[in-house]
């Protein structure tokens, strides 16, 4: 059973996302430009290659979109047959 340290209004779906699993960005860069036939050398890849660039920007704005929704507002979403036991729990803090 989890209980809320703080009120739903106070908690994002970032931090719960994050709490269950880890902040780490989904996309790892492999540098494949340095790889196989025709590869760049080191020096011409300094600079972040696009695909790792805009991964990165999507990634960010997962994250903003996903921390601008509280608990609450999710809650607030719950359909009137949710029992009134389970909106009450969701509710409480601890």
């Amino acid at each position: 059973l989890f209980r809320l340290a703080r009120s739903a209004s106070e908690v994002t779906l970032l931090q719960i996302v994050e709490a269950v699993g880890g902040a780490a960005a989904p996309y790892e860069c492999r540098e494949i430009r340095m790889q196989g036939r025709g590869a760049l050398s080191p020096e011409q890849c300094q600079d972040t290659c696009v695909l790792a660039r805009k991964m990165a920007e999507a990634h960010e704005a997962w994250r903003s979109s996903l921390a601008g929704v509280s608990l609450a507002d999710i809650l607030e979403t719950l359909p009137a047959t949710a029992p009134a036991r389970t909106r009450s729990r969701l509710l409480e803090p601890a």
